[in-house]
């Protein structure tokens, strides 16, 4: 049955803006579980107060518009967008819509065909409260109320559910390369509504549209889009007509119910914000923004794929500007590429994971790892001392590795305690010894392994991994 019909989507994308204040207040924008902790009289619509605009979230909007060539406007203005809502105390919303800051645009994507998904404008918004529903009653957190957000609004365009999670994937990567924001959706910092509507294929006739409001997983995206399509789909089939409503979906149930009719084409009223004049865009302003644009990531992918990298290694590492940057230049210390690769996503990843740090938080500067990558690939030091070197970096501020290196090599234990403690390891485990004797060549080498393993245990790392296995393999085959 869904193969006779098609979907038309428009996208409305809500990305919070990296600044340390509100849109149009000095408080914080920081994450907060205490609710209602980071809020002002202008936050919650007190009288008499007046709004001032946040400059830093002006400029990372203009940088979002120079990184994917939408159209910059010179002159721009804020409006008052009406509605009555519970976690909307003064009534309105400071939004733009007549003149936005940024007009049209387009983005192409790549999903089995190329995509282009036509961009109607960008403006910026101030962010609502947030309503916190319980069983008996309803709260209201108003930290969010004030936070800066870039509204980008796409044309109605054909599209399936996975081009628009192709989309938003594409928009939330670009976010984070130009470090306009984090756009982490677990904690709402981005999100979007999906306007649907469906028709059957070669009819022109577009049907009433439903609006789902507030998605922030792209795993809700998807079910809400499929739902929608079929039970829009089934209320056309028995003659029905599609009402226009705004509706919301829950991921328990998955499913979607109603929030509220739209009864005309804009069921909000815009008006002039009176508190705030015309917005001017001064030419050095403009031109500065111009200049702190990046490469864009397209160019690092193509680049580390060049070198040597496969096209999901590559997107791995262009997913943010600093990952990029980082690995680049420690690439260019030790000049292996998948050396470099294997030590940042795996060992670095993996640090910075268990302390909840980024990139540019690790303590391990990349001509530290450069360098120390540059003695493995010279054969200075193996694996294991690297390691070892690599996690005395995290821990403690060292400035010379080849000092390190020379410090350890002489702390290493010398053939006479080697061959002690191999022969302690061999007398702990006898029944592995037996073993050994009696055994296939594919679990001699496990057992070999496992004692090479136990004697580096003893040694606390000190003893020389070559050294232990030639002189374990040297006593074994005494012993056959």
């Amino acid at each position: 049955m869904l193969n006779k019909w098609e979907t038309i989507i428009g996208i409305e994308t809500h990305i919070q803006l990296s600044t340390k204040s509100k849109l149009f207040s000095n408080s914080s924008t920081k994450f907060c579980i205490f609710p209602n902790k980071q809020i002002c009289n202008l936050d919650i619509g007190m009288p008499g107060v007046l709004p001032k605009l946040n400059k830093k979230a002006l400029a990372l909007a203009i940088r979002f518009g120079l990184i994917i060539n939408t159209k910059i406007y010179n002159k721009s203005i804020f409006e008052r967008k009406n509605y009555f809502y519970p976690d909307l105390p003064k009534g309105y919303q400071i939004s733009q819509k007549k003149k936005p800051l940024l007009g049209y645009g387009k983005i192409t994507i790549d999903l089995e065909k190329y995509q282009t998904i036509y961009i109607d404008h960008v403006n910026l918004e101030e962010d609502a409260g947030k309503l916190l529903h319980y069983k008996n009653k309803s709260a209201i957190d108003f930290n969010r109320s004030g936070i800066p957000l870039l509204e980008i609004i796409t044309k109605p365009s054909l599209l399936t559910y996975k081009e628009v999670i192709s989309y938003l994937k594409y928009l939330n990567k670009i976010v984070k390369y130009i470090n306009i924001s984090d756009a982490n959706l677990a904690k709402g910092e981005m999100r979007c509504d999906i306007n649907i509507s469906i028709r059957k294929k070669g009819n022109k006739k577009n049907n009433n549209y439903i609006e789902i409001k507030n998605l922030n997983s792209y795993k809700n995206i998807k079910n809400a889009i499929l739902y929608e399509t079929k039970r829009q789909i089934n209320i056309l089939t028995k003659g029905g007509k599609i009402i226009k409503e705004t509706r919301l979906y829950n991921f328990k149930k998955n499913k979607t119910y109603i929030l509220r009719k739209k009864e005309n084409k804009n069921d909000y009223l815009y008006l002039n914000c009176p508190d705030l004049l015309e917005l001017k865009l001064n030419k050095n302003f403009f031109f500065k923004q111009k200049k702190s644009i990046p490469d864009f990531p397209q160019n690092k992918l193509k680049y580390f794929i060049k070198i040597g990298l496969s096209f999901k290694e590559a997107d791995l590492l262009t997913k943010t500007l600093e990952i990029s940057n980082y690995f680049e230049k420690t690439f260019k210390f030790c000049n292996d590429v998948k050396l470099t690769y294997t030590w940042v996503t795996c060992y670095l990843f993996e640090k910075l994971k268990f302390y909840y740090l980024k990139i540019k938080q690790s303590p391990i500067k990349y001509e530290l790892l450069g360098n120390l990558l540059s003695y493995i690939k010279k054969n200075i030091i193996n694996i294991n001392l690297a390691k070892f070197i690599f996690n005395k970096l995290w821990n403690k501020k060292i400035n010379n590795i080849e000092k390190e290196i020379n410090k350890i090599k002489t702390e290493q234990i010398n053939d006479k305690k080697l061959l002690k403690l191999i022969t302690l390891t061999f007398n702990e485990n006898l029944l592995q010894l037996e073993l050994y004797k009696n055994s296939n060549f594919k679990k001699k080498k496990n057992i070999l392994n496992f004692f090479i393993g136990k004697v580096i245990k003893k040694s606390k790392n000190k003893a020389n991994p070559k050294k232990i296995n030639f002189f374990i393999n040297k006593k074994l085959n005494k012993l056959i």
